[in-house]
């Protein structure tokens, strides 16, 4: 968490669902847009986006604030400005190579279920409440051994 590399956050705003990351433009629902230039993790799902308006100014905003929820729809959630980068761009940024599932959520890709997980970690328990859903089952049912370390 002292780290200057920007992190990959997976955020679902009001007209699509992506990685929000650095350059990637956002609307806030007064209307205002803003340039992402910055991402820091707080805690487990906890990030803080440091965001830039053309006029130069800077505002920090958490990730739970700009998302879409289902718990609270009245929540006003943020938008999209363009499109979210590419797997390609997203692997040319970090300097990694091309996760073509990049921009689904976590549970979705298969770099996830293919990572080793040991007891008692956040990974490990997340994985096996997934794996009691018949669409993980179906899915990714062929990394369940691989992936948990009992």
């Amino acid at each position: 968490m002292g780290s200057d590399r920007s992190l990959m956050v997976w955020v679902p705003l009001k007209n699509n669902s992506g990685q929000v990351l650095k350059d990637i433009k956002l609307k806030s629902p007064d209307n205002t847009s803003y340039t992402v230039t910055g991402t820091s993790r707080k805690g487990i799902n906890r990030y803080e986006l440091t965001l830039e308006r053309s006029d130069g100014s800077i505002k920090k905003v958490m990730n739970h604030d700009i998302m879409k929820k289902k718990s609270d729809p009245k929540h006003e959630p943020w938008s999209l400005v363009g499109k979210f980068h590419t797997p390609e761009m997203i692997a040319n940024l970090y300097g990694t190579k091309v996760d073509p599932d990049a921009n689904k959520p976590r549970p979705e890709r298969r770099s996830f279920w293919k990572m080793k997980s040991s007891p008692g970690s956040h990974n490990y328990n997340q994985k096996k409440r997934l794996m009691q859903q018949e669409h993980y089952i179906n899915t990714f049912g062929e990394y369940f051994e691989e992936t948990i370390n009992e």
